[in-house]
């Protein structure tokens, strides 16, 4: 058996479902004997593609312990929002937004470190503390 997948460009079905038939021929070779197969063109229907836009959002300033002073000062928690817009056509389906804990890459002054999740919300509602949010569909702009 043999299997295909035709990946449409964007401007396939820039606005509307558009059809397209898709043919072509088939040749191949088994003990040095050719077989030459005709691939009847069918019918495939390209649907609009959704462009998603993802923004991130977060707080200038966050506040936690300074670790120069002997006084310990309380951790603020800070907000990181996320915006996700399609700007397509298509809808964009069961989209999710999946993200690793937090890394901290460069530490010039070896300063311990550490993040936590206290409090997740989509849409105004509370949702899992992780960093895992799934938007569902998002229609088209």
């Amino acid at each position: 058996s043999a299997t295909w997948i035709f990946m449409p460009l964007r401007e396939a079905a820039l606005l509307e479902p558009t059809d397209y038939f898709i043919g072509g021929a088939l040749e191949y070779y088994v003990d040095n004997r050719r077989t030459a197969l005709t691939l009847f063109p069918d019918r495939i229907t390209v649907v609009p593609s959704p462009a998603l836009e993802i923004k991130y959002f977060w707080e200038k300033v966050v506040y936690a312990d300074d670790p120069f002073t002997a006084e310990e000062e309380p951790t603020v928690p800070f907000s990181l929002a996320l915006m996700v817009y399609n700007g397509g056509e298509g809808v964009a389906r069961d989209v999710e937004v999946l993200s690793g804990q937090p890394k901290i890459v460069e530490n010039e002054k070896g300063l311990d470190v550490s993040f936590s999740i206290v409090c997740a919300h989509l849409n105004g509602d509370l949702a899992p503390n992780k960093l895992e949010v799934g938007f569902g569909d998002i229609a088209a702009h």
